[in-house]
């Protein structure tokens, strides 16, 4: 081919980005159900999603999963191929970035010309072709020519003849020209372009001929040579290029989308049905309830033909004939139905719970060892319709709630009974002016084990269920602000004295908060006549107030602070039990320690927070649009101890909806609108008494080159950790809240500790009594 290298494309050659080396920190917990995109090499099948790419070995059933946490540029990938001369998968996106797989290593490689050619408004990566040592890439303004060897851009086809300049390729085929010679074939969104292969400059456009395959102008998705003809996967069926033109095969009124040739048949995929061509040019269409929405087709090394499923996965098919399709199984890893989540709760013993605010979304469980459990209508057909729930709740009892958007409560006792509440099982009440409709807000458990329920869009919006399975329906509160309509509750809270702490919604927009209310219900929860509420509807400012309405989270943390996540921001409150009776108290807003000159003197202000968290050493997390942030007290307020941001770190995306954090094993885990991520961070839940302390690693060596992190771990809570030599000299001394702390091998004056073993010793200062354990350092 031509090695005459486009201007625009020429100042964008580079030298590959290496994937970072990540730690054992992060994980991502994606959804690999959707499939986009397959590859077969000779023991594997190799599948883009739209949570990252995996490796699949039919003959084991071994799975090796590709994520932002292995070096993968992102989640969503477009399509995949794979390199049998250099064992690789190559892996496009749809922001134009191209990633190389070393299958041996595992190695990711990140390619970014096509990403940057900005005059391009369109850079999406639709379909990567081999040839030879040359990937023939299908993109948003053509067919870019990449050299698989030297790792960069060697052609760029971005006009063909008289289509406009830019105009979308989604698929290259090499096959013969109607001439005879060799030619490149372009699949484009406004017909067909060829040329010859070995033109002399293919970046001419008057060396390509164009074709439409219709009368009218039609998209063409794919393409595929078979049996001595061009093949054309259109916007409107397949059709057949013979003298006539393009001959339509009536298999279809759908899209094509992709092609797969074997000497029998070509296989192709539209949107609910599977197609074939036999060698005598007979075409069979069929539908099968096993696959909805087919997006790409191989041959896998086990023989059979594979789907990649943008509902279900992989689905195994028997080769097909012209009257039947036989269904061998379908495959997909361990994880979440679905990718987006719409809230998170951890449960006492680790176990993570989400809930799903989309099409079949459920609510899902994961366990500490990674393993997932979906439960929707899909999983349980019993649930019927109930699949779209906005909150979860894990109680101490184990049980488990979640507040759905049209169909009730759902209650998941610790035995797996299934328990969906709406209006006729319980005091619940549809939504004004509908039938069968209730707007779940939100659940929380009391120190009683009584459940208090909000709803939404009802004149009964607050709801008791108590031990004895019995239903109490609330009115609204009114006053201090609040009038007889401001029945939209959202989430619920309970504090350490049984306050609700409720976030308002606006009655006539229930997309918007109008501020949070705070009840002490008194003695009997079923009569309200012995409450006493506070409602905060108004902004603060100077350093006190709510920063805004938007109120998104409310939680509790260790010391008794009641702290708010807001659209401008954090607060907290001072939590004496008697909020909700006493008038002088206000949410304040957490003040910046040592703060330099111009600095905002309020932690994360101006930031939209969408949830907060409090680890077992009492320090926030907060989810914010701007990544996630770690924020801790000290002397003379707050500091953000970190921020993590998709820049600086695997977190999939900057804008961060639900963080929660596992008492058990002190990881993070973050909800982008990107999908599911977690951070092992250093904070577990304290011992329950004084014992020995585990320390690791041990032994452990130091460098100023490669340091790693030591783990301190078996703490009571709130101790003075000491590290000494062993004649009793301090070398370090770290205040540690929580179970576990890190050290980092260095002496008070930031120097590496030389070789030699140390004593640990964590006093409580509580006077629980003192730890000790020991750690031999390698320099």
């Amino acid at each position: 081919m031509a090695r005459c290298v486009p201007a625009f494309l020429l100042v964008l050659l580079m030298l590959p980005v290496a994937a970072a080396a990540q730690s054992g920190a992060w994980q991502a917990h994606p959804s690999l159900r959707q499939a986009t995109g397959i590859a077969s090499s000779a023991t594997d099948l190799w599948v883009a999603t739209t949570g990252g790419v995996y490796r699949y070995a039919p003959s084991s059933g071994e799975v090796r999963r590709f994520s932002p946490a292995d070096g993968l540029s992102a989640p969503d990938t477009s399509t995949v191929a794979y390199d049998a001369v250099r064992d690789a998968a190559w892996v496009g996106f749809r922001n134009g970035v191209l990633n190389r797989i070393d299958a041996q290593t595992d190695a990711v490689t990140s390619f970014l010309d096509i990403a940057r050619a900005e005059q391009f408004a369109q850079r999406s990566i639709n379909r990567i072709v081999l040839q030879g040592d040359s990937l023939l890439i299908a993109t948003g303004f053509g067919v870019v020519v990449f050299d698989a060897i030297r790792g960069e851009v060697r052609d760029a086809y971005t006009r063909f003849a008289d289509f406009d300049r830019g105009t979308a390729a989604f698929d290259a085929l090499v096959a013969p020209l109607p001439d005879g010679r060799a030619g490149l074939w372009v699949a484009t969104a406004a017909g067909i372009a060829y040329a010859p292969l070995n033109g002399v400059n293919l970046q001419d456009p008057s060396v390509w001929t164009t074709e439409g395959v219709a009368d009218e102008p039609m998209s063409v998705f794919a393409l595929a040579f078979f049996n001595g003809a061009v093949y054309a996967g259109t916007s409107q069926d397949l059709r057949r290029r013979d003298a006539r033109g393009y001959t339509r095969l009536n298999l279809t009124g759908r899209g094509v989308r992709a092609f797969h040739t074997t000497p029998d048949a070509l296989y192709a995929t539209e949107r609910f049905r599977f197609l074939s061509v036999d060698t005598d040019g007979r075409g069979t269409g069929h539908t099968e309830d096993t696959f909805q929405d087919p997006q790409d087709v191989t041959t896998g090394p086990d023989g059979s033909v594979w789907l990649a499923d943008l509902n279900q996965g992989l689905v195994r098919i028997q080769p097909p004939t012209q009257t039947a399709l036989t269904i061998e199984g379908t495959f997909t890893p361990s994880g979440p139905y679905h990718r987006d989540f719409s809230d998170l709760a951890m449960d006492a013993e680790g176990n993570l719970w989400t809930s799903a605010a989309v099409r079949d979304g459920g609510i899902y469980r994961r366990t500490p060892g990674d393993e997932w459990t979906s439960i929707n209508r899909i999983t349980t057909p019993s649930l019927g319709d109930d699949n779209n729930y906005t909150k979860i709740f894990a109680a101490p009892d184990g049980t488990i709630w979640a507040a759905s958007e049209g169909d009730g409560i759902l209650r998941l006792a610790p035995d797996g009974t299934l328990t969906p509440f709406d209006a006729g099982n319980s005091s619940l009440v549809n939504a004004t002016g509908t039938s069968d409709f209730i707007i779940g807000g939100g659940a929380a458990q009391d120190r009683d084990g009584v459940v208090w329920v909000t709803t939404r869009a009802s004149r009964r919006p607050l709801h008791v269920y108590q031990p004895d399975d019995t239903w109490t329906a609330l009115f609204p509160y009114v006053g201090d602000g609040l009038g007889t309509t401001a029945s939209a509750y959202g989430d619920i809270y309970i504090d350490a004295f049984d306050q609700k702490w409720i976030i308002v919604r606006n009655e006539n927009n229930l997309r918007l908060t109008k501020g949070l209310l705070v009840i002490d219900t008194g003695t009997t929860p079923t009569d309200q006549s012995d409450d006493s509420f506070r409602f905060f509807g108004t902004e603060g400012g100077a350093g006190s107030g709510l920063p805004s309405i938007g109120v998104n989270a409310i939680v509790e943390d260790n010391d008794g602070l009641i702290w708010m996540a807001t659209d401008n921001g954090i607060a907290f409150m001072l939590n004496n039990g008697i909020v909700a009776r006493d008038p002088s108290a206000l949410p304040i807003w957490p003040a910046r320690a040592n703060r330099q000159q111009g600095e905002d003197p309020y932690l994360l202000r101006g930031l939209q927070v969408n949830d907060i968290a409090i680890d077992p050493a009492n320090r926030i997390w907060a989810a914010t649009d701007e990544g996630a942030f770690l924020v801790q007290s000290v002397e003379g307020g707050y500091v953000i101890d970190a921020q993590f941001t998709a820049s600086n770190s695997p977190l999939l995306s900057n804008t961060v909806l639900d963080v929660a954090v596992s008492p058990v094993s002190g990881r993070v885990f973050f909800s982008t609108d990107r999908g599911l991520i977690s951070y092992q961070g250093d904070a577990v839940q304290p011992a329950a008494e004084v014992q020995d302390l585990f320390v690791y690693p041990n032994p452990v060596r130091l460098s100023e080159v490669d340091a790693p992190t030591i783990f301190i771990e078996g703490l009571v809570d709130d101790t003075d950790v000491r590290i000494l030599t062993i004649t009793g000299d301090v070398v370090a001394q770290v205040p540690a809240r929580g179970g576990r702390i890190r050290w980092d091998g260095r002496d008070r004056s930031n120097a590496l500790v030389p070789s030699g073993m140390y004593l640990v010793v964590a006093v409580s200062n509580a006077g629980e009594g003192t730890a000790y354990g020991k750690i031999a350092v390698i320099r």
